[in-house]
């Protein structure tokens, strides 16, 4: 591994990677992020530089000496705009609870059900909603949780639950994951 995936940064892309090896990876601001298969865009911080570049993961992680070719184009989307507000902290045995019966209730699901149809229920089901003394609320789903526990940032301090714009974050010790849910526009 080159020293360019060292560190924080080797064991993030070897995380994304057993998602999706095409994983595409992007260096922005001292941090990188991904969007994992399930709509959640997940991020740590790494020494990195300051530039903003996009690479795929398994490239990235493959580099011998130089860094593989750049994939900007190929990035979607946007980014968080800020670290946001935080609305409430959650304790981390809380959200362990909840992503282990999630396992529990997908290795339990009967077999006529189709575990791609249960596994997408449970991805869209609320696990939590929080709310401020001032009326902001969030629904953080489920994709969320898993998202923040698959990737190994939940440690054991309280995660916050954040809002930036339109996106819910929850941030742990060690990374953050975000959802923005899609727009949906109606016609009249």
């Amino acid at each position: 591994m080159s020293p360019r995936t060292g560190g924080d940064l080797g064991a993030f892309c070897a995380r994304v990677v057993r998602f999706d090896p095409g994983t595409l990876v992007r260096l922005s601001g001292g941090a990188v992020w991904a969007r994992l298969p399930f709509d959640v865009l997940v991020t740590r911080p790494v020494e990195a530089g300051s530039g903003d570049v996009t690479y795929r993961a398994d490239e990235l992680l493959e580099a011998a000496v130089s860094p593989p070719p750049s994939r900007d184009a190929e990035w979607r989307g946007a980014l968080p705009r800020a670290a946001g507000r935080t609305l409430e902290e959650i304790p981390a045995v809380e959200l362990r609870r909840i992503a282990d019966a999630a396992a529990a209730t997908l290795r339990d699901a009967p077999p006529t059900l189709g575990e791609r149809r249960v596994r997408d229920a449970l991805l869209e089901h609320v696990a939590i909603t929080v709310s401020t003394d001032d009326g902001e609320s969030a629904e953080i789903p489920l994709r969320l949780v898993l998202g923040l526990t698959r990737m190994g940032f939940l440690g054991e301090a309280p995660v916050a639950v954040r809002r930036s714009g339109g996106w819910t974050g929850l941030v742990g010790e060690f990374g953050a994951a975000w959802y923005r849910p899609a727009l949906t526009f109606r016609t009249i």
